[in-house]
């Protein structure tokens, strides 16, 4: 479910709804991740055009994408569905995510 938040920037986040026998789990940076995670966008921390540019892309909080490559100063590539989006180090640090296949 998106929800408005009082950040003055992009305002939305991810808030799931179903229970979780961990508790909360951990939010990362996407720059963070390593190939073959599968994460959950939860929370954009970029500006209006940001938050739009990756909307256009079909990147929003609640959406599952898996880590192609990247991460650690380069850009980030990932798969969401049948199409593959690159993402710069900068964005990559903005987009906080959740990981659905903990290591």
């Amino acid at each position: 479910m998106l929800m408005k938040d009082d950040n003055p920037k992009c305002g939305l986040f991810y808030e799931s709804r179903g229970g979780s026998t961990s508790g909360r789990e951990e939010v990362i940076p996407l720059s963070e991740t390593k190939p073959g995670d599968q994460v959950r966008l939860v929370r954009l921390d970029g500006g209006r055009l940001m938050c739009a540019r990756l909307a256009h892309m079909g990147l929003y909080p609640g959406v599952q994408v898996t880590v192609v490559s990247g991460g650690r100063g380069a850009p980030v590539i990932v798969r969401k569905g049948h199409s593959t989006i690159s993402i710069g180090r900068g964005m990559s640090r903005k987009i906080l995510v959740q990981k659905l296949n903990p290591s």
